[in-house]
């Protein structure tokens, strides 16, 4: 357990730079929107790419986000929607193959707070078995209310934010031996290879 707060504090320290594309995932809410757009309006990133999901469970869906975004005054040209995907490995997988397929070198990832160290694992695992060299830059919504409820992972449960991190943490130590995740020694290593 020790080891999340290590990989927290290497998610939560990364400074946007520039990439090629800036992914959402699919059930961040509209605070990712919301960061995804700041980065895009400070020239991080000339795309922001969304799940392309349409409504699922507790997530508005590729057309609510792409709304969010295009009210925000992201053009149309630098919006994509990828594969649609049901949860973060496959979300990802996806990811990944569109970085490869296009030649990209670097994205931002923005994730809430709470997902940002299994969704960074998961990118990490992902250009691994794609044979991939795949900078990952994660960033986050700065929240104001932690006591707001939300639905986790796989909308399974709805708890105070804070409350989440404990499920989070429950699913990386449960995935992180099932080849879902990359190992904190691959984490390491990545972060050793890519940021130093």
């Amino acid at each position: 357990m020790h080891h999340l707060f290590l990989l927290a504090n290497i998610c939560f320290t990364q400074k946007p730079e520039k990439s090629d594309a800036i992914f959402i995932h699919a059930r961040e809410g509209e605070e990712s929107v919301g960061k995804a757009a700041e980065l895009y309006g400070d020239g991080y990133a000339p795309l922001i790419a969304v799940n392309g999901l349409g409504e699922y469970k507790d997530y508005a869906g590729r057309e609510r986000w792409l709304s969010i975004l295009r009210e925000k005054g992201i053009p149309e040209r630098s919006l994509l929607a990828i594969k649609p995907s049901t949860n973060t490995k496959l979300e990802a997988e996806a990811v990944v193959a569109v970085t490869k397929e296009r030649g990209w070198s670097t994205i931002i990832v923005v994730a809430q707070p709470y997902h940002i160290v299994r969704s960074w694992l998961t990118f990490i695992d992902q250009a691994g078995k794609q044979k991939y060299a795949l900078k990952v830059i994660m960033q986050y919504p700065v929240f104001f209310d932690w006591h707001q409820s939300v639905l986790g992972s796989q909308a399974e449960l709805k708890a105070p934010r804070w409350q989440i991190i404990r499920e989070e943490a429950q699913r990386i130590n449960r995935y992180e031996h099932s080849e879902e995740l990359a190992s904190i020694e691959d984490a390491l290593r990545y972060h050793k290879l890519f940021f130093s």
